[in-house]
């Protein structure tokens, strides 16, 4: 039974007091009214109310490190520090970063545009609303850049460059997927490297009637291995991707999306989180790997339904209902959820009665572009608390969220701003470095000095030595 939750300022509905957006500098368009929806309940669950959230009165803000013109994704190299960021017209450039502690273990963050960019091929890429360079991966040692785009000839195509350090040689390109897409129709998706290493990639459903039709790439999540070639592809297709009846694509390994706006793995249980934008409800999955690797031969059911909506028929065999689900009356087909990553990072903790204090742990944070604002789940079972996050200087028109190799979590503005979050009351620094510029080292003895490529001591330990 579908219902709206009204309890806890829950449904969403950032327009209203419960949202504090006085404390931000974005609301969400008076046309447009967002109700999350109840997929998940039972009776029993109904009766135990959900504790008052520890995070509800806990400020943010977003400290500007870089500025790239229309960016549209963020990552980065396991274990490096230092950030990838793409731009809607076919270019990517590296944030360098790097992180000092003083004698008194005081943290400073410092951040620097690379003067040249890591891949231009914007000559390869359509600009439009939905399309042009929409994600890229790094691959687990450095030596390959992954990206997805939208070509001038109207395909999306997913495809790798060599690496030499932070720059791609354009001359190096290899094709891994290439999907043909309807004239006046033009999508990309997200790409990841999973816990495995092996590549995966976002396909929307650009018919948005494909998704269940395992013949074709539409509406799914890819799983390759483009590290080994086989006779006939750049890539190939690793052991334990499900076998699909119909000969059907092997490459797939979850299907049922139409245009899912990000996926991530949480880095402590390999589970996947993804956020889908359906025709008027809006959905997050939590696909978990407890029992299988998550995702495999998930079906999440588009286009047979969307959100709480009823089936068109039975459901699909290994349905997935979503986690949570939203609806925006708005007829702006571009609105819907940002994901998303669940926060591991320590830099949000604070010493609080003398305890060390870590409410945003284990959220799960993202964004809605109706609204414009960064939100926070926490998971009760299979239960999810939701509620706008208060965060100074936060850019509009939120495109994308990323983390570095610490788990902290980075956004990028639509008007070209990519922000690091942190807490409003953070003694960190951070410190922006002309373009060019090498980062300056604290002058202190070298036996006081921390420096990379030396084990860092994390903020909770910091706290516990201060």
């Amino acid at each position: 039974m579908k219902r709206t939750i009204l309890s806890f300022c829950i449904a969403l509905l950032v327009a209203s007091a419960c949202s504090s957006n006085e404390k931000t500098n974005s609301t969400l368009p008076e046309e447009a009214t967002t109700t999350l929806l109840d997929v998940s309940l039972t009776e029993e669950q109904e009766r135990i109310p959900l504790p008052d959230p520890a995070w509800d009165d806990v400020a943010l803000q977003a400290i500007e490190i870089a500025t790239v013109e229309s960016p549209t994704a963020i990552t980065h190299q396991v274990s490096d520090p230092n950030l990838w960021v793409s731009q809607r017209s076919g270019i990517v450039h590296v944030i360098l970063h790097e992180t000092f502690f003083d004698k008194r273990r005081n943290a400073t963050e410092y951040f620097s545009l690379r003067p040249s960019a890591a891949l231009d091929i914007s000559s390869k890429v359509a600009v439009s609303e939905t399309g042009g360079l929409a994600g890229i991966a790094v691959s687990n040692d450095g030596q390959q850049l992954y990206v997805s785009y939208t070509s001038v000839d109207n395909k999306m195509i997913v495809a790798s460059y060599e690496l030499f350090g932070f720059d791609a040689d354009p001359r190096s390109e290899r094709l891994l997927i290439e999907i043909e897409q309807p004239v006046g129709e033009s999508f990309a998706g997200p790409i990841h490297i999973g816990p495995d290493g092996f590549l995966y990639i976002a396909v929307p459903d650009v018919e948005k009637s494909s998704a269940q039709d395992s013949s074709t790439y539409a509406g799914s999540i890819l799983r390759i291995d483009p590290q080994i070639a086989d006779d006939e592809n750049n890539y190939v297709v690793p052991a334990g991707n499900p076998t699909l009846a119909n000969n059907g694509k092997q490459e797939v390994w979850l299907t049922g999306v139409r245009r899912p706006s990000g996926f991530s793995f949480d880095s402590q249980t390999d589970d996947i989180w993804l956020t889908d934008s359906g025709n008027t409800q809006k959905e997050i999955y939590l696909l978990s790997a407890e029992h299988k690797p998550a995702g495999r031969a998930d079906n999440l059911g588009w286009p047979l339904n969307e959100g709480t909506n009823d089936f068109v028929g039975e459901p699909p065999a290994n349905y997935q209902r979503p986690f949570l689900a939203y609806e925006t009356q708005t007829d702006d087909q571009t609105c819907g959820p940002i994901g998303g990553h669940r926060y591991r990072g320590d830099d949000l903790e604070f010493r609080a009665n003398g305890l060390v204090d870590a409410p945003f742990k284990e959220l799960y944070f993202f964004a809605d572009t109706c609204s414009g604002e960064l939100f926070a789940l926490e998971q009760f079972n299979d239960r999810g608390l939701v509620k706008p996050l208060v965060v100074e200087n936060l850019p509009p028109q939120i495109q994308s969220l990323g983390r570095d190799n610490t788990e902290e979590l980075y956004v990028a503005g639509g008007n070209g701003q990519i922000v690091r979050i942190d807490l409003a009351e953070s003694k960190r620094e951070t410190v922006i470095v002309p373009q060019g510029q090498p980062f300056p080292r604290k002058q202190l003895p070298l036996d006081q000095q921390i420096l990379p490529g030396v084990e860092q001591p994390t903020s909770t330990q910091l706290k516990e030595a201060s």
